[in-house]
């Protein structure tokens, strides 16, 4: 787990700011959620 802080840190990175920060993990499951959600 503390080996690899890149994916620490990418994975910190998309459930701590999914719309600031735009993580190749799922751009599209993010995108959805946003769709999902009216504004």
């Amino acid at each position: 787990m503390f080996g690899n802080p890149s994916r620490r840190r990418r994975q910190a990175a998309g459930a701590l700011l999914p719309k600031n920060e735009k993580p190749s993990s799922g751009p599209q499951a993010q995108g959805r959620n946003d769709s999902a959600v009216p504004p």
